[in-house]
């Protein structure tokens, strides 16, 4: 098993929050120019991990924050019964191990789905930050609410969407990510595998393949290896309404119900 003695150092307090290409999604981002200097002086390191490698395992001492420069990574849990369950996908600008700050242990384990960079600020680093800068605490405590209602949107997916919506739903909520990091939003890498999506969804592998392959027959999306693209928005989105008593769509990456 890798450990972080495996990883690479990239810099030490040198990389500079104007030259990273995640700024404008970062903590960074919130700062003006006097505060962004102190803010790097804070960045203990940059790591560089390669695909398949973790961050963290549930159950690690809490140390540092880890904000996503580049690449992306999955969270998920370990059931006592040995039983992976994905609870997210993570992309550039996000802060990895935000839910566990107030914690002396990790929770959950992150595990990269492709080559990624990360910066590493320590936990006592992040307190002393908040403590100088009241607009960080603000940010964290709204970083920890958009993570809350995300988690409430999936449950509220999973139980009123089949599995065909499901999936609609879940392409157009990565597309919408891909325009907020800068990146086309009808075309896109996935970097990770069905597997990881049937699971995330609660649906079964074959069922998530066999669905992919249904919206491509239909003429919604293309895919070749990993690399999917969105043919029609309208009809994707049309896929995500349900019947009968309730529906449920996709509005601005977000998911509502209406009776």
């Amino acid at each position: 098993m890798l450990t972080k003695s495996d990883v690479i150092h990239i810099a030490k307090r040198i990389v500079q929050c104007e030259e990273c290409g995640s700024r404008k999604l970062c903590f960074a981002n919130i700062f003006n120019e006097q505060e962004k200097q102190i803010f790097n002086a804070f960045i203990s390191h940059v790591l560089a991990y390669s695909k398949g490698q973790h961050l963290f395992h549930a159950g690690e001492k809490v140390t540092e924050l880890f904000i996503l420069k580049s690449g992306s990574a999955k969270s998920y849990l370990v059931s006592e019964d040995g039983d992976e369950q994905v609870i997210g996908f993570h992309y550039p600008g996000e802060v990895l191990g935000l839910d566990d700050l107030s914690r002396d242990f990790h929770t959950s384990s992150v595990i990269f789905l492709e080559d990624a960079k990360v910066c590493a600020i320590t936990k006592t680093a992040c307190k002393d930050l908040a403590q100088k800068m009241p607009q960080l605490s603000q940010e964290i405590i709204g970083r920890l609410n958009m993570e809350i209602n995300h988690a409430h949107q999936l449950q509220l997916l999973t139980n009123h969407l089949t599995a065909e919506q499901r999936i609609a739903a879940f392409i157009l909520e990565l597309s919408e990510r891909m325009n907020l990091i800068g990146l086309p939003k009808a075309s896109f890498n996935l970097s990770m595998p069905r597997s990881d999506i049937a699971n995330y969804l609660g649906l079964a592998t074959e069922t998530a393949s066999r669905l992919f392959k249904k919206l491509e027959r239909d003429s919604l999306i293309e895919v070749k290896n990993k690399y999917l693209h969105i043919l029609d928005f309208s009809g994707l989105s049309k896929r995500t309404h349900t019947c009968d008593k309730c529906s449920v769509v996709l509005i601005n990456g977000k998911y509502s119900t209406s009776n």
